[in-house]
C-alpha cells in the first residue's frame, strides 16, 4: 500500500501561525533532507581526507624528488596565472630556483603576497593554502618538507 501523507499526519500548506510557530515537515521533506546532509557530510569528509597532500591535489605541478622518514623533497612548477587547489604542507624550507610572485590564501582566509628572487631560501611554517602565480614568470621551487619526528 503506498504511503499517504495524510496517514503520516502531514499538514500540507500549514503556516507558522496555524501550527504554533513550528512548521511540520512531511515524510518526503525529511527523507530528502537526510540524503542532502549525508551527501554534504561525505563531500566534506572526502575533501578533508584527500585535499591536503599537494601531490594528490595538483600532480601536474608537484613532483616528489626524494623522500625518507625525515624529509620529503618536492619540486614545484607553474606558469603565470596558474593556481593550486587547497592543500597543506608541514614545516618546510623553500629554495627559489626562479624569481616569482604568488598570492597565498591561507586556511583562515587571510591573503598574502609572496615575492622571492632566484636563490632565496626561506622557512614556511606548517599551513594550508591555495596558491596563485600572480607574476610574469614561472614559479620554480624546491620544497623540503620536514616529516613528523618520532622518538
Amino acid at each position: 500500500m503506498p504511503v499517504n501523507k495524510a496517514m503520516l499526519g502531514c499538514r500540507i500548506g500549514c503556516s507558522a501561525s496555524d501550527s504554533g510557530g513550528m512548521r511540520e515537515f512531511c515524510y518526503d521533506e525529511v527523507k530528502y533532507m537526510k540524503k542532502f546532509l549525508f551527501a554534504l557530510s561525505l563531500l566534506l569528509l572526502v575533501n578533508c581526507a584527500f585535499a591536503a597532500d599537494p601531490i594528490a591535489t595538483d600532480p601536474d605541478k608537484y613532483k616528489v624528488v626524494f623522500q625518507n622518514e625525515k624529509v620529503r623533497v618536492l619540486e614545484y612548477r607553474d606558469k603565470p596565472g596558474g593556481k593550486t587547489n587547497r592543500h597543506s604542507h608541514p614545516d618546510s624550507i623553500v629554495y627559489a630556483l626562479s624569481p616569482f610572485q604568488r598570492k597565498l590564501i591561507l586556511g583562515n582566509g587571510q591573503e598574502l603576497v609572496v615575492k622571492k628572487d632566484k636563490g632565496e631560501t626561506y622557512w614556511v611554517s606548517a599551513q594550508s593554502h591555495i596558491g596563485e602565480n600572480i607574476g610574469t614568470t614561472e614559479t620554480h621551487v624546491i620544497i623540503v618538507e620536514l616529516q613528523d619526528r618520532q622518538e
